[in-house]
């Protein structure tokens, strides 16, 4: 959450810096600059909108911060370990999985009883 806050402190302030040397500087030349559309800058400076990690080196990089400040950005994003990666690749697999099934028919839809199953005999 805290990277959030920092990247869009990070914007305001480089529009401000910018917007100082010329006050005529728009928020849609500012949002231009980031290669964004307009109304994303704003969500994003209003904290409506949230930024990945992906997003965040796009806008460092447009931004030309130093390499101190682009680290200091960065590392303020939550890094994902391996196993945190497989279960993600896992559960997508596993909705894949069973979006093939329902494509294909193959998956009963239980509906619901009023006894546990263990005493249904069928």
């Amino acid at each position: 959450m805290y990277e959030q806050i920092a990247v869009q402190k990070t914007l305001h302030e480089k529009f401000l810096e910018i917007k100082m040397k010329n006050p005529h500087y728009s928020l849609r030349a500012f949002s231009n600059k980031l290669g964004l559309s307009s109304s994303s800058v704003s969500e994003i400076l209003n904290g409506k909108r949230r930024i990945s990690i992906k997003m965040a080196k796009r806008i460092i990089q447009k931004l030309e911060l130093s390499p101190r400040e682009r680290s200091n950005l960065l590392e303020l994003f939550p890094k994902k370990s391996k196993e945190d990666v497989e279960e993600i690749k896992k559960t997508k697999n596993i909705i894949q999985l069973t979006m093939d099934q329902l494509q294909k028919g193959s998956i009963l839809v239980f509906r619901k009883r009023s006894k546990p199953l263990k005493d249904l005999k069928d």
